[in-house]
């Protein structure tokens, strides 16, 4: 996915990754669980109006940014992703790149 400095999609990416920060709880209704492949979780939101998708997972201490992408998530309570789960050991690092862990305390 290739963001321009100082686009709209851009600033809209910003303005999401703000409100994870400022979240009182995570994940939030809006948010899906998805499958990063292989077979790793993390929550998954989708950038308002646009075809943005920030992956992330979340402590009592920590917001861990995983990735964006343009492409949206399969969701992880979907039959077809639950069947391809099921039997296989939960893998506790994500074999995608972290971007950044960020402090995170709810007000």
């Amino acid at each position: 996915m290739r963001l321009e400095p100082g686009s709209v999609r851009g600033a809209a990416l910003a303005r999401t990754i703000r409100a994870l920060l400022s979240a009182d709880e995570l994940p939030s209704p809006v948010d899906t669980r998805a499958v990063i492949p292989p077979t790793s979780e993390a929550f998954v939101r989708r950038v308002a109006n646009h075809n943005v998708w920030i992956w992330y997972r979340a402590t009592d201490v920590e917001l861990v940014l995983l990735s964006a992408t343009s492409e949206p998530p399969n969701p992880i309570d979907s039959e077809p992703v639950r069947r391809r789960l099921e039997g296989r050991p939960r893998l506790e690092r994500s074999p995608v790149l972290m971007l950044t862990t960020l402090p995170w305390t709810p007000d």
